[in-house]
């Protein structure tokens, strides 16, 4: 058979290893979380999450979190593509 030529990392730390923790982290420590993963040589990131804040209250501001990650220098200069998981039409709005 073919084996395969290219394989695609998406990082999800700042949406899926954020969502269960018990501390909710402030939008500037998850643009920096963006920014140390991007650091790294990541290029694509899943940021967050657009769901209702009190379903899910540590995605809340995820829309920050996105517009402010894609203006820091480390992530664009690395054409870094920023994510976010959108459940329903309702977070799609």
């Amino acid at each position: 058979g073919r084996g395969v030529s290219e394989v695609t990392v998406v990082e999800l730390g700042p949406r899926d290893g954020l969502q269960n923790e018990a501390v909710t982290l402030t939008t500037g420590q998850r643009v920096a979380l963006v920014r140390a993963l991007a650091s790294t040589g990541l290029r694509r990131i899943e940021a967050g999450a657009f769901v209702h804040p009190t379903r899910v209250p540590q995605m809340a501001g995820s829309d920050d979190v996105c517009r402010l990650s894609l203006r820091d220098a480390v992530v664009r200069e690395r054409g870094v593509q920023l994510s976010a998981l959108v459940p329903n039409l309702k977070g799609l709005e």
